[in-house]
């Protein structure tokens, strides 16, 4: 799991203030096209209480359709690994692709892969990794978490993004947008001639038949599953359905509330083919804590994630601090699972807005409730807080100094934390009670 670093990232993300306005154009253009894809999909609240039953049933049922699948994937010539950590995870990936004498890997889309911290493990192993999705390269570059299910670089500036490609001879520092992007997409496509195995997550696996469903907004899935011998797909276990006929309302949902649009880009079902003798196709199944969450009633709703990033779209603490000081699952559920649950505003909107309706504010409350010892306060903000109290209870050492005092003790105080998006609200030169009065007199 991710370590906290919040403030640091906090700072980072107060000062971009060309990153929260970038946000706010986003925000709207999104929103803009939301409306209009959700307004051609007819009974869109029907499909979106079917796909939360569909979850329902698939994680009260998990241990019984997983059997299913592993049975049907052996079936369709797919090796099926289980990985109760994510320790067991990379040390499988190793063992394939020494096995299998892979020296270059492709890797796209980041659903389970973000709990697996690849990279180090992989370099240990002289094997090399190369991200495939143009949005996310960056990203990888940088060894950064991405920033959305679908829209890896979002967290990245305007300026970030021109220097970095320049840095790496990608592009000059006054190359247009769609220069830089066809640059990137040809080092990728470098990237693909050379591999020998692709490694992507599954965000969806299917019971009934064993087929497991890849979605893709640019294709690099597609692309690496169908050139290289080795495939390595890691899939949560909470990412199983019933039956290959749900496939539809799902990827409808992910790709409403992913990119905003009725259809999802390119969707892949890997199954029995014509192919099969050639490939070498093997999923591991992710444990990584989710039995623990599925023997917690309150928590095991978590599970019922399709990870279309709605909650990302919504959440104002993601939109000023970012995802990275969550734990693995970023966003709202990554405040669920994680142990900064406190910084949550609590304002429901994660959970209004999610298509499968998990009650995410209920979650992250009863997170709080039960991370006391997480939430304690050291000695120094005791002793800040103990001497605050006492200041503030008294009349007569507020008054002291004036206004103007007050005005710079406030400054001094709240600057460090407060940022640079809004102003810290003026001291008053009056109190309430003297507003009142000299409002309504003494009565």
């Amino acid at each position: 799991m991710a370590k906290a670093t919040t403030k640091p990232h906090l700072a980072d993300s107060f000062k971009n203030k060309a990153a929260i306005k970038r946000r706010k154009e986003f925000d709207a253009n999104f929103q803009s096209s939301f409306n209009n894809s959700t307004a051609a999909y007819k009974h869109f609240e029907d499909a979106k209480k079917q796909a939360a039953y569909i979850k329902w049933k698939a994680i009260e049922n998990l241990e019984t359709l997983l059997t299913d699948f592993e049975s049907k994937a052996r079936l369709n010539g797919i090796t099926v690994h289980w990985a109760p950590s994510a320790r067991d995870a990379k040390d499988q990936i190793v063992s394939i692709a020494t096995q299998n004498k892979v020296k270059r890997i492709t890797q796209t889309g980041y659903t389970a892969l973000n709990e697996l911290r690849l990279h180090e493990a992989l370099t240990e192993a002289n094997i090399d990794l190369a991200t495939a999705d143009a949005s996310n390269y960056l990203n990888a570059q940088e060894q950064k978490t991405p920033a959305h299910p679908f829209f890896g670089s979002f967290n990245l500036s305007e300026k970030e993004i021109t220097e970095n490609l320049h840095d790496k001879s990608l592009g000059g520092l006054q190359s247009a947008e769609s220069e830089q992007y066809e640059n990137i997409k040809s080092i990728i496509d470098a990237k693909f001639k050379i591999a020998d195995a692709h490694l992507c997550a599954a965000n969806f696996i299917c019971a009934d038949t064993g087929d497991i469903c890849v979605v893709d907004t640019e294709g690099g899935a597609l692309k690496g599953l169908s050139k290289t011998k080795t495939n390595i797909i890691v899939a949560g276990i909470d990412t199983v359905i019933p039956s290959i006929n749900n496939i539809e309302i799902f990827t409808h949902l992910l790709a409403l509330y992913g990119v905003a649009k009725p259809n999802a880009v390119y969707t892949k079902l890997l199954r029995r083919n014509r192919e099969a003798k050639n490939k070498n196709t093997h999923i591991i199944l992710l444990d990584d804590g989710r039995t623990e969450k599925l023997k917690d009633p309150e928590y095991r709703s978590l599970l019922h994630c399709i990870n279309c990033g709605a909650c990302y779209q919504v959440c104002p603490l993601v939109k000023t601090s970012g995802t990275e000081e969550h734990a693995f699952k970023e966003g709202p559920l990554g405040l669920a699972k994680g142990s900064v649950a406190h910084s949550s505003l609590m304002c429901e909107k994660c959970t209004t807005t999610c298509p499968v309706h998990i009650p995410i504010h209920n979650i992250i409350l009863n997170n709080k409730k039960g991370s006391g010892g997480l939430m304690r306060a050291t000695k120094k903000k005791s002793m800040y807080y103990f001497f605050w109290k006492q200041t503030i209870m008294n009349r007569d050492i507020m008054n002291l100094g004036g206004v103007k005092t007050r005005r710079q003790i406030n400054k001094k105080l709240f600057s460090p934390w407060w940022g640079s998006t809004s102003t810290i609200p003026d001291v008053r030169t009056e109190c309430f009670n003297e507003a009142w009065r000299n409002k309504y007199g003494e009565d």
